[in-house]
């Protein structure tokens, strides 16, 4: 597949850097404490939690700094093709839910009407207990709130999906 017929531009980019005091054990719960609230969330899936997502061995580093960006889907596309395309085109990092904590409170009102999805390798991924591997997003709607889900890589990524994927900046 060629890339430029996957992915658009990039639509927005940030960086983000890793506190000193970031624990990536906590991490992802503290998020949840900020945003599953009722003025930030409607919907937010009670398995994007710490204990689900502790087995990534790729997560940010502390004291890093990181450029966050931002791609629309041109097409559908298999989840690992996508993997794939965004790693041999570009220096990209992947994070999952880590990389959803660590943009949300900088990024949240840069982040594009629709889904915005945070990939990983497999091997990353929280398995559920159907045995299906899934990945997180964000979906930003109208009126400015967000629902937090989990999607399938079974399942194509749609087209006007965003993904968020980072670089070393």
């Amino acid at each position: 597949m060629d890339f430029d017929k996957v992915f658009g531009p990039i639509i927005v980019e940030f960086t983000v850097a890793v506190a000193e005091g970031y624990n990536p054990t906590t991490a992802i719960d503290e998020f949840t404490k900020t945003a599953n609230v009722p003025t930030t969330a409607y919907h937010f899936n009670k398995n994007i939690c710490s204990k689900n997502w502790n087995t990534t061995e790729n997560r940010p580093r502390l004291g890093k700094t990181y450029t966050a960006r931002m791609r629309p889907l041109l097409q559908q596309v298999p989840f690992e093709t996508c993997i794939n395309l965004l790693q041999e085109n570009e220096p990209a990092l992947f994070f999952g839910t880590h990389g959803l904590a660590l943009t949300f409170e900088k990024g949240a009102g840069l982040f594009p009407l629709g889904y915005v999805l945070f990939l990983d390798e497999v091997k990353n991924l929280w398995i559920d207990g159907e045995g299906k591997i899934n990945y997180p997003y964000a979906r930003h709607l109208s009126d400015g709130k967000f629902e937090f889900g989990l999607g399938k890589t079974e399942v194509e990524l749609d087209v006007d999906d965003c993904i968020l994927y980072f670089c070393e900046a």
